[in-house]
């Protein structure tokens, strides 16, 4: 396996790591947060206190009781999402590396192309056409190799700012208790990191570089020695 390829899929994997790490220090918090809206919503009952009624102000103590528990985890939810923007942009700038990388080597190809296309010419026209092809089939291959990259940056990105929403809907007090239940197990959940996906989009940019490889006897230099993957190395 190309040791570019290898790098940058121990990047992105070590992105995913310590997301999940910081994932399930939060969901620690959120699984308490379920937990006291769930005896709020028992608590709003004006019925189930039908029988306490020589304790005064019993409904609204627990109540007050329970919303200042709810405050007191969000610090920690603050935290985790501090440490998921840092994770995105961490992410955001490998991927900016590689697609500088990959247009590079679209640059660097087409000039090769035309070079070749140049003495072929005056030998014969067959030839320069199956230049032309190879370098199509470059382009088709960088091409991929670029959507794919946006659709791994696409699953965080809308991840991240499903969380910043949930939060600051938990902090401006703008939920019912069932829409927190329901905020608080999207967060769980992560309905946008689809991480089978980012794994089969990793190994097939091995065979994508092969490909690139078998077509112009060189491979793409993904990212092999960046300051963003260094930086990141240190996280």
């Amino acid at each position: 396996m190309p040791v570019s390829i290898r790098k940058l899929k121990q990047k992105i994997r070590r992105v995913l790591n310590k997301w999940n790490e910081v994932q399930g220090k939060s969901s620690k918090a959120v699984n308490s947060l379920v937990g006291i809206i769930g005896k709020m919503i028992l608590a709003q009952n004006d019925e189930m206190f039908s029988d306490l009624h020589n304790f005064p102000e019993i409904q609204e103590r627990l109540l007050y009781r329970l919303a200042n528990s709810i405050n007191s985890k969000m610090p920690q939810l603050e935290q985790s999402l501090e440490l998921f923007r840092k994770l995105k942009q961490e992410l955001d700038s490998i991927i900016v590396e590689e697609q500088r990388n990959l247009r590079a080597t679209l640059r660097n190809a087409s000039g090769d192309t035309h070079l070749t296309n140049t003495r072929r010419r005056r030998k014969r026209g067959k030839d320069e056409m199956v230049d032309i092809d190879e370098f199509a089939r470059e382009v088709s291959i960088i091409e991929q190799a670029e959507k794919h990259l946006q659709e791994i940056q696409q699953m965080f990105e809308l991840e991240l700012s499903l969380k910043e929403h949930i939060f600051h809907s938990l902090i401006d007090n703008a939920l019912k208790p069932q829409q927190m239940t329901l905020y608080l197990t999207l967060w769980i959940a992560e309905p946008y990191l689809d991480v089978e996906r980012i794994e089969e989009i990793l190994e097939e940019f091995i065979y994508l570089e092969r490909a690139l490889d078998k077509s112009n006897n060189h491979p793409i230099a993904l990212n092999s020695s960046s300051p963003a993957s260094a930086d990141f190395a240190n996280f």
